[in-house]
């Protein structure tokens, strides 16, 4: 059976049921990362346990370190998290630095979340 395409009314469903199911979440960054990432994914329609790449290790382009990207959906987007109350600015600043360091080369993300 073909599926249906996606869209924007049945995102937007999609979306307010997501926000409620992680609306009074702990908030645990590395207990609930990869189990958000999947749920936002499938907002989107991506149901593939291989869509991203977890806690993927990358080199920072700003310092030259060694980083790790919470999760990549390699030459779409990087998600960078913090626990509740984290500074979600700088995390993404992070992210967007570790994409940028040579170890991504052809799957740096065009995006950052």
């Amino acid at each position: 059976m073909k599926q249906k395409p996606l869209v924007l009314p049945d995102i937007r469903s999609r979306a307010g049921a997501f926000v409620a199911q992680w609306r009074n979440a702990e908030g645990y960054e590395r207990g609930e990362a990869q189990s958000f990432v999947r749920d936002l994914l499938r907002v989107f329609g991506i149901t593939r346990s291989t869509a991203a790449v977890y806690e993927k290790r990358a080199q920072r382009a700003s310092t030259g370190g060694q980083g790790y990207i919470d999760a990549l959906i390699s030459g779409t987007a990087l998600i960078e998290m913090k626990s509740a109350g984290g500074a979600s600015a700088s995390a993404v600043r992070v992210g967007i630095s570790t994409a940028g360091g040579s170890s991504l080369r052809g799957r740096a993300p065009r995006g950052a979340v």
